[in-house]
């Protein structure tokens, strides 16, 4: 069988040096094959295992954030490779984004096979097949089918979607960044003898897309277009639940939950903050909540007999959307130190 030449994490067999083929993978350190090998075998054949050995969480982040901006020069976006994977020391492998200088519609777009409506809407629930030589989108990109087909992960990154365009598509702080870098880098641009492109297009590409050869999208123009085909895809503006009050009274988590059929407490002791564990929050007046059907959620706080840092945050959903609060987590969350007596 002749191997792919691309990182997609399909499973070639136990043999690694098939990995190795065509510098699809490359080892950073004096071992890991194995470790590796784990990862895409439980990923392809025991996806239910996959949060042993795999930050799902932060996987999806790296998925929002690169379909968001688009970088289509990722995993889940044209091309399957540009990234590392990390182990950390509690066995989780870290997906870690590389390469993002064609970002905003970099200049991987030619005109052979792109129109800017492709790029500008590019379809943020995409699996494959792209490349030609897969039949099955399982085959090509076997990390972003079966995430994108898990009802749960699939509704956690829409939710990191909609925080990203929330919080990083501000156009006027994106403007005043690119203005600040625009001045610091201006001589040297200005200055270089061997560049490609005028200093009239080092500003002009800021705001508008030069379409010629290859497409180069424009900054600006890429997050207005974007922005806006995110914000009406069908599925990324589904309702989802709202969560506010999260307080933490006499060991109790309670949060105002509306809109949602599911609410749980997460929470962890781990110190690389991750393994999050689910409690159910209740709204019926057992187990610490007060007044039932009040739309005020609560959980008792776990883990506080080991006296080691509690981290946590709430998870709420319905039938179609998810809702996490803090909105940044797992990467940001609530903190608890018990006091010891």
């Amino acid at each position: 069988e002749a191997y792919d030449t691309w990182p997609d994490l399909r499973w070639y067999g136990d043999d690694s040096t098939a990995y190795d083929y065509q510098m699809s993978y490359e080892l950073k350190s004096e071992s890991g094959w194995s470790d590796l090998l784990d990862l895409i075998y439980t990923l392809n054949f025991n996806i239910n295992s996959i949060e042993t050995i795999l930050n799902v969480d932060r996987t999806l982040w790296f998925f929002a954030a690169s379909t968001v901006m688009p970088d289509l020069d990722a995993y889940n976006g044209f091309y399957i490779h540009n990234y590392y994977l990390y182990q950390t020391k509690d066995g989780l492998f870290q997906m870690i984004p590389w390469d993002l200088d064609n970002s905003f519609s970099g200049a991987i777009m030619g005109f052979d096979f792109w129109s800017p409506s492709n790029i500008y809407e590019y379809d943020p629930y995409f699996t494959g097949p792209s490349l030609g030589g897969s039949t099955q989108p399982w085959e090509e990109r076997p990390l972003l089918y079966k995430l994108l087909n898990h009802p749960q992960y699939r509704k956690i990154y829409t939710a990191h979607i909609n925080a990203i365009i929330e919080e990083s598509l501000d156009t006027s702080m994106i403007r005043s960044n690119i203005d600040n870098l625009q001045y610091l880098a201006y001589n040297a641009a200005n200055q270089d003898n061997n560049k490609s492109f005028s200093m009239i297009d080092y500003h002009e590409n800021v705001n508008n897309a030069i379409w010629t050869n290859w497409g180069f999208g424009g900054i600006l123009s890429t997050v207005n277009e974007r922005k806006q085909f995110l914000l009406n895809h069908p599925e990324i503006s589904l309702v989802s639940p709202t969560i506010d009050n999260v307080m933490l009274t006499n060991n109790l988590v309670t949060a105002e939950v509306f809109n949602a059929n599911v609410v749980e407490l997460m929470a962890t002791t781990s110190e690389y903050n991750s393994k999050f564990q689910s409690f159910v929050m209740l709204d019926d007046g057992t187990n610490g909540d007060v007044v039932a059907n009040d739309g005020i959620y609560s959980s008792a706080l776990p883990f506080q007999s080991n006296g080691l840092e509690i981290k946590f945050y709430i998870r709420a959903q319905n039938n179609d959307a998810m809702t996490l609060f803090p909105e940044r987590a797992e990467y940001e969350f609530y903190t608890y130190s018990v006091v010891s007596g």
